[in-house]
């Protein structure tokens, strides 16, 4: 049984994958409402945090070329329920808080993501009947900025008159 995980882990400049911010149906969740991302790691974090109980995940694209090495990525879970996560949403003139209404739009905002900084809290869970355990990500706090289009400083200063 791994030993039990009590520290969070950052990344700054996350690469994230398999985006989930609105908890739609999926293939893997059918019933919607698991709100999750993947992040990417390299081969000795991705190490680190398996070897520590984290529930480290590969993908192998079926469109990959036979020498092409699997993505190595930590699932990460959001959660409004019991322990809230600070989402923030940063441009350059003003930052706001996301909450589980209006974190669902990072959905449609993908490439427009330019950078996440990101705080991951762990739940050690298990054993379960099988004996098996582990740590799961939760997001803690997560900071995300986009790009901001050639027309975004010429409207940036007007109320925003929706609030």
């Amino acid at each position: 049984m791994p030993n039990r995980v009590n520290h969070n882990i950052s990344f700054g400049g996350a690469e994230l994958i398999f985006c989930n911010f609105s908890g739609k149906p999926t293939k893997l969740n059918p019933q919607g409402g698991k709100r999750d991302f993947g992040v990417i790691l390299d081969r000795e974090t991705a190490d680190r945090l398996s070897e520590e109980g984290w529930n480290v995940k590969s993908y192998l694209s079926k469109r990959a070329e036979p020498d092409d090495e699997p993505i190595l990525y930590l699932p990460v879970e959001m959660r409004f329920d019991y322990f809230p996560p600070n989402v923030w949403f940063i441009t350059s003139h003003n930052r706001t808080r996301l909450v589980e209404e209006t974190v669902g739009m990072l959905d449609g905002m993908l490439s427009d993501i330019r950078n996440v900084d990101l705080v991951v809290r762990p739940y050690n869970w298990g054993p379960n009947a099988r004996g098996e355990s582990g740590v799961k990500a939760y997001v803690k706090n997560m900071y995300v900025e986009v790009e901001e289009d050639e027309f975004f400083d010429k409207y940036a200063d007007i109320p925003d008159s929706s609030q």
